[in-house]
């Protein structure tokens, strides 16, 4: 059974690597699959990440702090589990984070988990009723009594408590926070300029792709949520549709400054 396991930033990535390596002893069937870990060096990074995600059968986020719930990516993977994978399941899992701290982010709308050794055991008895191959739930509850208390001190030697996703940082910005003093790659920039062109209508990522015959929908929302990240664009998320993009002031105004309007 194929679990997808989603991460954005350092203490997040470091919770997916332990979850990669607990998880087959507690479910042997149980084939954790991380991109840091699975994408063989040469290998299209954008194929792989699609093909695996199309093949997934249970989809497992790794939240450590309310960061990690807003990054673009992890969101992208969660809704294209939901919504192109047939009888896939996303279960946020919570690490020093109250549910109600996201419960205005688009994750809350899976069942989240929070890192108790009863809400774990829930998730657990959810993933084996929906493999092929599940195990008798005494041998679950055997190898959960076993592992817990060993994963438990892994987890708490992270750390993760007040930690803050590197790439939401604002070294790329001056020390008012408005004017981006970075150069975007060429993509990058026809996204900007498309979206500006667009305006008042906030193209979904679909539409976006109409323009660029050569990138991969999974580049183009890449690019796109790194234009969120440096706040040149802002992104509308939505439930039961594909999100959509806004230009911002300050992208506009990169747009002017690199005479690119």
């Amino acid at each position: 059974m194929s679990i997808f396991i989603s991460w954005s930033g350092e203490g997040s990535h470091r919770l997916a690597r332990l979850l990669k390596e607990w998880l087959p002893t507690v479910l042997p069937y149980a084939r954790p699959w991380l991109s840091s870990d699975d994408i063989r060096k040469g290998k299209p990074w954008d194929s792989e990440l699609t093909k695996q995600l199309e093949n997934t059968s249970y989809s497992l986020v790794c939240v450590t702090t309310r960061h990690v719930a807003e990054a673009p990516w992890v969101n992208f993977e969660a809704g294209a589990v939901s919504k192109y994978v047939t009888r896939a399941h996303v279960s946020p899992l919570l690490v020093n984070v109250p549910p109600g701290q996201i419960s205005d982010l688009p994750l809350s709308r899976f069942q989240c988990t929070t890192f108790t050794k009863t809400d774990v055991a829930r998730l657990l008895r959810s993933i084996n009723e929906a493999a092929s191959t599940p195990i008798a739930p005494d041998e679950l509850e055997r190898n959960l009594r076993n592992t817990w208390r060993h994963l438990q001190a892994e987890v708490d030697e992270l750390d993760i408590a007040t930690e803050r996703d590197s790439r939401d940082r604002d070294e790329d910005y001056d020390d008012d926070g408005d004017n981006p003093l970075f150069f975007l790659e060429k993509v990058e920039e026809s996204i900007l300029d498309i979206v500006a062109r667009m305006d008042p209508h906030n193209p979904t990522v679909d539409e976006l792709l109409r323009y660029f015959q050569r990138e991969s929908r999974t580049r183009i929302v890449h690019y796109a949520d790194r234009l969120v990240k440096r706040r040149l664009l802002h992104c509308h998320w939505y439930t039961d549709q594909d999100h959509t993009y806004a230009i911002t002031e300050a992208g506009r105004a990169y747009l002017v400054e690199h005479d690119l309007v």
